[in-house]
């Protein structure tokens, strides 16, 4: 894993600083599409969620890597956690915890805003 620069992100609106890894990037797309494409191999790709992979590229080689994935699928620079190296992918979920239950109606409407797809977890 090579590190590089320092960005952020906020949670429960706290500063977080992440490290942008040099050598991987995440996609939305499986890792056979991304192999038919010429993207990488098998053993250099992780299925991380249904839809999406990480995967792991020679430090050099990752921007340009990222170009040619971005012209198959959204794809972003894959980070760790400053604090304790904890993974921060993105990829094709997000997890929104409200402080108050919404209605139906209200959680729709806030889901449709962003073309999200609701799952409900308890």
């Amino acid at each position: 894993m090579t590190r590089t620069e320092i960005t952020y992100t906020y949670r429960g609106g706290q500063r977080v600083p992440l490290i942008k890894l040099a050598d991987q990037f995440v996609a939305r797309a499986l890792p056979d599409r991304l192999i038919s494409e010429g993207i990488g191999d098998e053993a250099d790709m992780y299925q991380v969620s249904s839809a999406s992979t990480r995967v792991v590229v020679p430090p050099a080689e990752l921007e340009g890597l990222m170009k040619r994935s971005r012209a198959i699928a959204p794809t972003h620079h894959a980070y760790v956690l400053e604090a304790n190296d904890q993974n921060v992918l993105i990829t094709d979920r997000v997890l929104v915890s409200f402080k108050q239950a919404l209605a139906p109606d209200v959680l729709g409407t806030f889901a449709g805003k962003y073309g999200w797809k609701l799952e409900f977890a308890l």
